[in-house]
């Protein structure tokens, strides 16, 4: 997203969409996240990691049509809505199955394939943004590509019988005692 931000910059001469476009991501992402933290989340954490990611690969498709700056900002909100529960999805489905004294590796893991993904992807954007119908359809491909991973490994990720019920998450007795 960030070098698609920059490429479009440099495209309208307006080095400003190159700071506003994450911006408008990260403001979804906040409102995404304070109405995803008041909702009732419904079926298994595998059905909500992965309808999190079909929102999220669905809501950047407006932005492969090439919009104009203003509206290209605003559409770069929709996606962040989704970021949010995507992410949580992510780290929550990571914690379920993780034995008792391994959610760190775990959750290390998550994070070095995340890192691994975005440096690849980054890569790629580098030499596709130069060809401008091409670096619209740089996030939605990231995000497409992130989805067709999960649905391919919708098995090995399922979490059983896993219902969140609103506003709490699983805690180890350990971190309960903390608190």
């Amino acid at each position: 997203m960030n070098v698609w931000a920059v490429a479009m910059a440099d495209r309208h001469g307006m080095a400003l969409l190159s700071g506003l476009f994450p911006a408008a991501l990260s403001t979804g992402s906040l409102l995404g996240g304070v109405l995803y933290g008041r909702r009732r989340r419904p079926g298994s954490l595998t059905h909500q990691f992965l309808s999190a990611a079909t929102l999220f690969a669905v809501t950047w498709l407006p932005l492969t049509a090439n919009p104009g700056p203003l509206a290209a900002t605003s559409l770069t909100a929709l996606p962040g809505l989704f970021l949010t529960a995507l992410i949580t999805s992510a780290f929550l489905t990571v914690d379920a199955p993780a034995p008792a004294g391994t959610l760190t590796v775990a959750y290390a893991w998550l994070i070095a394939a995340v890192g691994t993904g975005q440096a690849a992807a980054t890569a790629l954007a580098g030499v596709l943004a130069a060809h401008p119908s091409t670096a619209a359809a740089l996030p939605t491909a990231g995000a497409v590509a992130c989805l067709m991973v999960l649905s391919c490994a919708r098995r090995r990720i399922a979490v059983p019988g896993t219902v969140r019920p609103h506003g709490r998450h699983r805690r180890s007795p350990a971190h309960a005692a903390r608190h």
